[in-house]
């Protein structure tokens, strides 16, 4: 009886291990879309600094999003890109309000974190794409994108894009 049980365990524990490794990959995959141990998502306010963890030596580039009602940030801080999809707030003492928060782990010193609205997905420009472009060309177009995310207004998320389909525009071309 013993045999038994042990050889039907035998037989399962493959799969539960598989299996197991497979489920820690997904939330690890998973989890490097959210910024790590803070939550900032609902948080208003006018100035980035008025957040503690922001309070000092902090790098920004924000833009509008086409509805003009949304933006997109890129907060840097110790190296580390913290970006933000914002509503901006017509009525209270506040400017801001987080929707959403993405990590999109380490930018190395060769690359750009790209939120300017001239990335292309499948050649047609999509205002929504955002990017980690690698800068290791002075062409006019960048190829060599490693990580992109379009961002959805309607669900305030930012949704992982197959980075071989985006293209960015160098706004250093020929400078």
């Amino acid at each position: 009886m013993k045999h038994k049980r042990l050889n039907a365990l035998c037989k399962f524990l493959p799969v539960f291990i598989v299996t197991s490794i497979s489920i820690g990959i997904y939330v690890e995959m998973a989890a490097a879309q959210q910024v790590p141990v803070r939550n900032w998502i609902g948080l208003e306010y006018n100035f980035i600094k008025e957040i503690p963890f922001f309070k000092k030596k902090v790098g920004q580039s924000s833009r509008l999003l086409p509805n003009h009602s949304y933006g997109v940030s890129d907060y840097i801080k110790g190296g580390r890109h913290y970006i933000f999809l914002e509503k901006l707030l017509d009525t209270g003492s506040k400017r801001f309000k987080i929707i959403q928060a993405l990590d999109p782990g380490k930018v190395s010193i060769d690359e750009n974190m790209d939120l300017s609205g001239l990335c292309r997905e499948n050649g047609k420009t999509n205002e929504y794409i955002i990017a980690v472009v690698k800068m290791d060309t002075d062409d006019e177009v960048l190829k060599n994108i490693r990580k992109a995310w379009r961002i959805n207004i309607n669900k305030g998320l930012f949704t992982p894009v197959d980075p071989k389909k985006i293209t960015c525009i160098n706004e250093g071309y020929g400078l």
